[in-house]
């Protein structure tokens, strides 16, 4: 029989080792509990899961809802996934970092980012954002352990993220293709070893069965396309031209329950997506140069564009979109309500919506002292998966942009994702060089010591 004061000892010991999770888990609650849940029209379809393809909606968001059962439960439950996926990433992140010090401000910066108002605000939202930027914490983490130590444990610990992750968005889609293309570069290099070709397997698959899911993407392509039609080709003669040349009909009076002229919609449900991908391919200004200024965004002027007329600038979607001009970096974006719970210096350090000068200054600092101290340490392995992320967002802005971007109204919330994980990787990046100078300093004093 185990003595008392022996389960007393192991009890402490569990419930001290386990405090500060408990703690952050108490803040995330703060952040959201007792305020209204947020519904959108869209927030219905998230609560409807099928895996026969005639959902709008991929099925992670779905299943976890439908699992829940409530708004009550949803909402609780988005605040534990939230909790615990911010804490793991600070874990696995700070697990890179020899430096004490430089291992605590990481941990810190990375739990604080799951309190910033525009991650935790949609923990109170009925919508797909609170478990899509969970799940992305997750990501970066799950595949920074996968490059440290290639095992199943790790290597299936990732896949299975990976494909949670991808059906939470159609167009993750793509960046899962990005990922098989690193795995697959990988799997070359360690061509004995089976986990690797594992690894592309699976990510094959998941591509694969994401494809032909296509019930939930049908509708909205089709009308990402009418928005891009109506937003950026109709008033381009040129370019109208290019697509009457390839078969858009006239537009007519008569128009569907959309708003769209019926012989329209039904071009673009039939030719419209792949004839829109044909105007993308053979017109590189617009596909590559165009999408450029809304890497920044723009402060708001008094003034409208090209007038002198003074009055307020105006938006058609001015309740979910800033104005003039959205951000893909710093999205300004707050759909649901949240409790700040971060001081507003520190939310401005880390993630300053609608102001392009945080991030610059992020990538300039992590690539200053990463080359610093790559000339004196050669490469780092440890920045390998931060460094691919923060790659990763310049092509993942293209397509939030290709896919309808402004025209659709919600830019800012659809570049929440890689504005997210963009500043993850380079806050990661940074302490990574920070850790190898002050590790470096740390033994050239105990070389003089000695």
């Amino acid at each position: 029989m185990i003595p008392r004061r022996h389960l007393g000892a192991t009890e402490s010991w569990s419930w001290a080792k386990a405090a500060p999770f408990l703690a952050y888990l108490a803040v995330q609650t703060v952040c959201v509990l007792g305020l209204r849940t947020t519904h959108f029209p869209d927030s219905a379809a998230y609560t409807e899961l099928s895996f026969s393809g005639d959902a709008k909606r991929l099925q992670t968001v779905p299943l976890l809802f439908t699992a829940l059962g409530s708004d009550p439960m949803r909402i609780a439950g988005q605040v534990v996934i939230a909790a615990g996926s911010w804490w793991f990433l600070a874990r696995v992140a700070s697990e890179l970092i020899r430096d004490r010090r430089v291992a605590l401000g990481l941990r810190c910066v990375l739990l604080a980012f799951g309190l910033l108002t525009p991650i935790a605000s949609w923990n109170s939202a009925i919508l797909s954002e609170s478990t899509t930027l969970s799940l992305t914490a997750v990501l970066i983490a799950v595949w920074i352990r996968y490059a440290r130590e290639v095992s199943w444990a790790t290597a299936g610990t990732a896949v299975a993220v990976t494909v949670a992750w991808t059906f939470t968005r159609p167009d993750h889609l793509i960046l899962v293709v990005l990922i098989l293309a690193v795995a697959v570069a990988a799997m070359l290099r360690r061509r004995n070893d089976v986990i690797p070709v594992a690894v592309v397997a699976a990510l094959v698959l998941t591509s694969f069965a994401c494809f032909l899911d296509s019930g939930p993407r049908k509708y909205t392509s089709s009308q990402n396309v009418w928005y891009i039609l109506s937003g950026r080709i109709l008033p381009n003669q040129g370019w109208t031209a290019w697509f009457r040349d390839h078969g858009m009909p006239a537009l007519t009076q008569t128009a569907n329950p959309n708003g769209v002229p019926d012989d329209l919609w039904s071009w673009i449900a039939a030719d419209g997506e792949h004839t829109y991908l044909r105007f993308v391919l053979s017109h590189p200004h617009y596909t590559l140069i165009d999408p450029l200024p809304y890497f920044s965004g723009e402060r708001a002027s008094l003034y409208l564009k090209n007038t002198s007329e003074y009055r307020p600038t105006h938006t058609s979607y001015a309740p979910t979109q800033p104005n003039p001009r959205p951000s893909f970096l710093s999205p300004s974006v707050n759909y649901a309500r949240v409790r700040p719970v971060v001081p507003s210096v520190v939310e401005r350090l880390l993630f300053d919506q609608g102001q392009f000068g945080e991030i610059f200054a992020l990538i300039a600092l992590g690539a200053g002292l990463t080359v610093l101290s790559s000339r004196r340490f050669g490469r780092d392995a440890r920045i390998l998966v931060p460094v691919l992320v923060a790659a990763s967002s310049i092509p993942q802005a293209y397509i939030v942009w290709l896919g309808g971007g402004e025209t659709t109204g919600e830019l800012d919330r659809q570049s929440l994702t890689l504005a997210v994980s963009l500043r993850i990787s380079l806050w990661i990046v940074i302490a990574c060089a920070l850790d190898r100078l002050a590790s470096a300093r740390r033994a050239s004093r105990a070389d003089q010591l000695g």
